[in-house]
């Protein structure tokens, strides 16, 4: 297992019970966000205020960077504020996620708090194709937040501020979307054919002097769901003020046995009002079936 974070040294490579297997990355990011796993076993690192996409090998060898220029003068984006991007514009602007291209050549990258687009690259880094708008329309984004690559090759990107997951083709031509999600930030596949979505929910908002706690909003959740984004089961807080099981799921995965792990950001939407004993990364028994 491959964990990224936003501390001294962000990467960490463990074994399924938690044990070290090494550690690196230190200095590289300016501020660690996504992680995904290539067909090659390779470690792709999303460093948002860096505006790059970082990859190693899976010994934590670096092997490629993939540098974009902050594109905020182009979008019109505010940091913080998603509805100030106007426009979309060229790798990146705060990118979020990342997946690997099933062909086991190239990589999707959501360039989503600052822009509205979706990108691939080829294995050597080189931009073949971008696209995405911002609005609510099919096709257009406001925080494409994840992607996933499933069995079909669909791309199912998570479009946060407008609460759907987007069911795309590898060209971005809309198909369907899951609607009525809570915010999601990411969704991954799991190996019994379920979709397991990470939601942020909006009971925590606003960030600095405007963050505020709204009870009755969207609550934070996991939510396993078959393909056509029906909702099999979810995971809920009991009480979303309280020290219940999420503040901000953020990072979802599913390891070859269908035990799932679950990353919260603690310095999410209220610059730091989780709770204090919030544990950072959960692990769940198997899915069966």
């Amino acid at each position: 297992m491959y964990v990224f974070m936003r501390a001294t040294v962000p990467l960490v490579a463990l074994q399924p019970d938690g044990t070290l297997i090494r550690a690196w990355g230190a200095g590289l990011f300016k501020r660690p966000h996504g992680i995904a796993i290539g067909e090659d076993d390779s470690v792709i690192c999303i460093d948002d205020e860096g505006q790059r996409v970082v990859i190693f090998d899976r010994h934590g060898n670096l092997t490629r960077t993939i540098q974009g220029n902050d594109q905020s003068a182009v979008t019109g984006y505010t940091p913080g504020f998603p509805y100030t991007v106007r426009t979309a514009a060229p790798p990146f602007c705060y990118p979020t996620g990342a997946a690997a291209d099933r062909s086991g050549d190239g990589i999707w990258v959501t360039d989503g708090y600052g822009n509205a687009r979706v990108h691939r690259f080829d294995g050597g880094g080189s931009l073949l194709d971008s696209w995405g708008d911002p609005g609510s329309e099919p096709g257009q984004f406001v925080i494409p937040h994840g992607i996933c690559v499933d069995e079909q090759g669909q791309l199912l990107v998570s479009d946060r501020e407008n609460e759907r997951v987007q069911i795309m083709d590898e060209h971005g031509r809309s198909k369907s979307a899951w609607v009525g999600v809570n915010c999601p930030n990411n969704v991954v596949r799991a190996p019994n054919g379920e979709y397991l979505v990470a939601e942020l929910g909006r009971v925590a908002q606003g960030m600095g002097s405007t963050f505020k706690v709204v009870p009755d909003a969207l609550r934070a959740r996991i939510t396993r769901r078959d393909a056509g984004g029906r909702v099999l089961g979810e995971w809920m807080a009991p009480d979303p003020m309280g020290t219940g099981l999420w503040f901000a799921p953020h990072g979802i995965a599913v390891d070859s046995h269908g035990d799932i792990y679950v990353g919260e950001v603690v310095r999410a939407f209220g610059q730091g009002h989780a709770p204090a004993d919030l544990p950072s990364l959960h692990k769940f028994e198997r899915l069966r079936g």
